[in-house]
């Protein structure tokens, strides 16, 4: 498995399409349609071959809605993995009593989302797209992303997201579940190493806490984030409630 994609929640999408602009200088590659189901609207903007997702709640009571409530703002939301075959996966998992809340079933894209509860409390998504076995390759087809995406890539300041701190009320049993779930080994009591990530797990409430990116132009996003008001450190910034942490 291939972690692939991030999602976050805001309340004011464009406002954070902006920052995500001036302070880590991507942009837009896709808004999806489909997310409307949930009653959501959403960009995602390429980080390389990696995406960042940003979901905002169009109509009253949804998930993300509840979910920023309980977080108390905008946040860190889903980790979103792509596997070579997400139908098997989704059956395996099914069998270790994991509960499937969301299924995709299209000529181009399989997906199975499971319930926060039985992973620890965070949304965790698996998917593929049929015939698409290269998924290590970094720029190979994603289909949440639309079919432009390659042409929005931009890589002057962030070029990769190379790991993901997820909060979790026991982190070794938790690394251990996600190890089960995933088929891969852990490097450390709390740390799940994925081709081209890790996922690490923190002491915290329910979330993601941070994104490691891989960074070039360290001293233009400070800058950038300085002149923008957003928190930041030496080499961190904060953004959409998600620790961005400059690698």
């Amino acid at each position: 498995m291939r972690l692939r994609q991030i999602a976050l929640v805001a309340t004011d999408l464009e406002a954070q399409v902006t920052l995500l602009h001036d302070i880590l200088g991507i942009e837009v590659g896709y808004r999806d349609p489909n997310v409307g189901v949930f009653g959501l609207k959403n960009i995602l903007a390429p980080i390389g071959g990696e995406f960042l997702e940003i979901v905002s709640p169009v109509e009253e009571n949804t998930a993300a809605g509840r979910y920023m409530a309980r977080r108390g703002g905008d946040s860190g939301y889903m980790v979103i993995l792509q596997t070579d075959d997400a139908a098997r996966d989704r059956q395996r998992i099914a069998d270790m009593g994991i509960r499937i809340i969301w299924n995709i079933d299209r000529p181009n894209h399989i997906a199975g989302q499971y319930h926060p509860h039985d992973v620890g409390g965070i949304l965790l998504s698996i998917e593929s797209q049929p015939g698409v076995t290269a998924i290590h390759e970094p720029m190979c087809d994603w289909p949440p992303a639309g079919p432009d995406w390659r042409d929005h890539v931009q890589t002057g300041r962030i070029s990769a997201i190379t790991g993901v701190d997820i909060a979790a009320a026991n982190p070794p049993a938790m690394a251990q579940q996600w190890a089960e779930i995933l088929q891969h080994n852990l490097i450390d009591p709390v740390t799940l190493a994925l081709p081209n990530a890790k996922l690490r797990f923190r002491p915290g409430t329910n979330g993601i806490l941070s994104v490691d990116v891989a960074t070039q132009a360290r001293a233009a996003i400070l800058a950038a984030a300085a002149k923008a008001g957003l928190p930041h450190t030496d080499d961190s910034v904060t953004l959409c409630g998600t620790v961005f942490n400059l690698c």
